[in-house]
């Protein structure tokens, strides 16, 4: 006969009383880890919202922003829920994009001790006025003239500081068909529109469309904003054609001369600020390859391409917000306001 013992169901208690502990444990465990995976998407989302809402305004007038960072934060839905765009601060005058998102998760295993679900957010910033000031291009200057003579641009177009001094120019939107004479083929050359020229009299170019600098490799040359840089003799590339046919259809920074000064082997130039500049084809002594040179001479060393506002997210090259403005600007995350 067997008799009842006094701690028959003990195990059924314990395991009754260390239930809500571990389903606290499983809650921290589990949803925790879900919450954070959610969140660092919504991180994704806010940068990726910020960066396009910069590269969006760099470029074009800053309206439509809540679309444009509305598309990208949705596009990084976190598995809990999807995401939305709980606050955007869009600032033209300063180039600056603040964005915060948000998305609620429901939580699987919180409730038990009372915790339903979550409101995370994420907040990001980005900045569009940053302009590039030094770097290593493509070894060639193309002249302020020039840029104003094909852009068509005008007195109206320069651009100037409180005091004056002149900032850049105000390149169009749409993309310009330029073709360039390098500085031996002075009949080819184009004045400066009335009023656009930053230095000397009104409609007085400096020598050349464009000229070949000395290099620092073989095709490429490092130069500032500001200071004068040696050009090569001749017309000839140090680059080969090998490199410049690798180069049709890259769309590439290069500086843009406003003054020049001696000549031969001693020519100089003063690089007033780059520009993007995107290669479609070129004619020297080496060869020729692409398209848009149909206008160049037998003898002539000539570059086509065209010049238009670009976005620069990894040039390499060094960026200012007082540098000069030719249309190319640098987008960068920023530290949002508050951390």
């Amino acid at each position: 006969m067997k008799r009842e013992r006094r701690d028959r169901g003990a195990v059924a208690v314990w395991v009754a009383i260390l239930l809500v502990p571990l389903l606290a444990m499983a809650a921290l465990a589990i949803d925790v880890s879900a919450a954070n995976a959610d969140r660092q998407r919504l991180q994704h989302g806010a940068d990726a919202a910020a960066l396009a809402v910069a590269q969006h305004c760099a470029v074009r007038a800053c309206t439509g922003t809540a679309a444009v960072a509305a598309s990208l934060a949705t596009a990084n839905n976190p598995m809990g829920g999807a995401a939305r765009i709980e606050d955007l601060d869009v600032d033209p005058a300063r180039g600056w994009v603040e964005v915060e998102t948000a998305s609620d998760r429901d939580f699987w295993f919180a409730p038990i001790i009372g915790i339903d679900d979550a409101e995370l957010t994420a907040r990001s910033a980005a900045s569009w006025n940053q302009y590039p000031v030094r770097g290593s291009h493509l070894p060639l200057a193309i002249s302020w003239c020039e840029i104003a003579h094909w852009a068509r641009l005008g007195a109206s177009d320069v651009l100037r500081d409180a005091t004056g001094n002149v900032v850049g120019l105000n390149i169009p939107a749409a993309a310009t068909n330029v073709v360039l004479f390098s500085k031996g083929n002075n009949s080819d050359f184009h004045n400066c529109p009335v009023g656009t020229n930053p230095k000397g009299p009104n409609g007085t170019a400096p020598p050349g469309g464009f000229g070949w600098l000395t290099t620092s490799s073989p095709c490429t040359a490092t130069t500032g904003a500001g200071g004068w840089f040696d050009s090569r003799p001749g017309r000839t590339p140090t680059c080969s054609d090998a490199e410049l046919r690798a180069m049709i259809g890259q769309t590439v920074l290069v500086p843009i001369f406003d003054e020049t000064r001696d000549s031969g082997a001693n020519a100089q130039y003063r690089v007033f600020g780059y520009i993007s500049f995107t290669l479609t084809g070129y004619k020297n002594n080496k060869g020729s390859a692409g398209t848009g040179t149909s206008s160049c001479h037998n003898n002539d060393d000539c570059i086509a391409g065209t010049v238009q506002r670009y976005v620069d997210l990894d040039s390499g090259f060094e960026t200012s917000p007082t540098g000069p403005r030719l249309g190319s600007t640098s987008v960068e995350l920023r530290i949002p306001t508050g951390g």
